[in-house]
């Protein structure tokens, strides 16, 4: 079973890895102003990285 911390760090990663899909994709709409371009390069770029913050930033294994 999860502890309370583990899963608050999961979540916390979690989202800021939407977060960051949201900005990218946005920053994306602003620059070139279409929706499906944003939504594809949003989650093109912004999904390895946040899954790169997810590894690198999220719950790291402590012993007891």
């Amino acid at each position: 079973m999860l502890r309370t911390g583990l899963l608050s760090e999961l979540l916390a990663a979690f989202v800021a890895m939407v977060a960051l899909l949201m900005l990218i994709g946005a920053l994306t709409w602003w620059l070139v102003p279409s929706a499906l371009l944003g939504v594809i390069v949003g989650w093109c770029i912004g999904l390895p990285l946040g899954l790169a913050l997810l590894v690198f930033l999220g719950p790291r294994h402590r012993p007891p």
